[in-house]
């Protein structure tokens, strides 16, 4: 999806067709309120040559499409085009993986081996780090995917300033979730200011927001970054926020373009929970793999099942073992929900604790997440919330500071 001057919304769309050992791409911009073509272009290819085709692509959108929907065509570096066309297969080919662990390391596993075969093509370095990044969080890639992540964003930056959504926002991401709220949100105002029309720029801002306890403001990012681009499954995570501020259908519909995934499936028990449908979230659970180790949602369907207390009280232990191999502190908040529902209350407000430890601020959540409605009338619980306000009130600080330095 993109926009025209105006800020019209633009559908830019394409198919192929193999006619012997040619290829015929046609590729098409509509206006969606019309249904109207606003453009068409074809490019007929060997269906070996590859990198022949992108090459004429990248030409004709950057001469004749760009200038149509109000858009100057900037300059392109050369780590913007592959070099090696069996790196160049690898890479398209690791693009249509799922960002599941299995089919997410596969794509890893493609996308190694294209940046070795062309290592000064910045787009994959850029989606190695992606990878990376998923492989760390929802698998058990664990601190050495984390690092590698940075590593290979900083990569594709350094070989290319221009890639925004696919290195620099994860770059604001991995900050966040190393609570360095200050620095991502240097790099994330900073981003949005050079690329206001960018969606994973808006994305990268909304996740400092959220992490810093900012949900209205994180909300109101995503959605200018879904206005932008409908269609990107990353923003899926868009969803935590708007879970907790009881927008539970808004949440939904940025799960949606990543619907069959893993990640759709566990936050959709999260958000079934949280409306007080147990069942319901049962059932999304029981779809997830048993080796599922993002979290506690073995733990949170364990509990629904009613199992034994010495098989839950096994399963805490490997949920806690999970979360501290983790460095996300936003983890830490969500496993914490799934022990409060447990009832195991003490290990959850310790949990907590050290997510706002972590520079996830969880105020003012705390006070209306259904989540942790049990944990309440704990002892403990007022000192976790003025923890929690101290920490937003910190990051909003510095926000005003960094704001009125920079003119913003």
């Amino acid at each position: 999806m993109a926009r025209d001057e105006l800020g019209n919304p633009q559908l830019v769309t394409g198919h192929f067709l193999r006619e012997g050992d040619r290829l015929r791409i046609t590729v098409e911009a509509i206006d969606v309120e019309s249904a109207r073509v606003l453009w068409r272009d074809v490019v007929s290819t060997q269906a070996n040559n590859l990198i022949g085709m992108q090459e004429q692509i990248a030409t004709r959108v950057q001469q004749r499409l760009l200038p149509l929907l109000g858009v100057a065509p900037g300059a392109e570096s050369a780590s913007a085009r592959p070099t090696n066309a069996e790196a160049y297969d690898l890479y398209l080919r690791s693009a249509a993986a799922p960002y599941d662990a299995a089919p997410n390391k596969q794509a890893i596993a493609m996308l190694e081996r294209c940046v070795g075969l062309d290592p000064s093509y910045g787009r994959a370095w850029a989606a190695l780090g992606l990878r990376y990044s998923y492989d760390s969080q929802y698998s058990d890639g664990g601190p050495v995917a984390f690092k590698r992540s940075e590593s290979a964003a900083e990569r594709a930056i350094a070989l290319d300033p221009t890639l925004i959504g696919d290195a620099a926002a994860p770059l604001i991401l991995r900050r966040s979730e190393k609570g360095q709220l200050e620095a991502a949100y240097a790099m994330a105002s900073a981003l949005v200011e050079r690329h206001p029309r960018n969606s994973r720029a808006q994305f990268a801002l909304g996740y400092v927001f959220r992490y810093a306890g900012l949900l209205e403001d994180a909300a109101a990012q995503c959605e200018a970054a879904m206005d932008r681009d409908p269609t990107d499954r990353r923003l899926r995570s868009c969803a935590v926020a708007f879970s907790r501020l009881g927008r539970y259908g808004r949440a939904r519909d940025f799960l949606r373009p990543d619907g069959s995934s893993e990640f759709a499936a566990s936050y959709g028990a999260e958000i079934f929970l949280r409306e007080g449908n147990p069942q319901a979230a049962l059932e999304a659970l029981r779809r997830l793999p048993d080796n599922y180790s993002f979290g506690g949602e073995l733990l949170a369907r364990s509990c629904l099942e009613r199992r034994s207390p010495s098989e839950i009280a096994g399963i805490v232990r490997q949920v806690h073992v999970t979360v501290q191999s983790q460095p996300d502190p936003e983890l830490m908040y969500s496993t914490a929900a799934f022990l409060a529902i447990c009832g195991r209350r003490e290990e959850a407000i310790q949990l907590l604790h050290q997510a706002i430890r972590g520079n996830y601020c969880s105020y003012p959540s705390l006070m209306t997440d259904p989540l942790f409605a049990s944990v309440r009338m704990h002892r403990d619980f007022a000192a976790l919330v003025s923890a929690g306000k101290a920490c937003r009130e910190r990051f909003e600080s510095y926000r005003r500071q960094h704001d009125a330095k920079t003119g913003r």
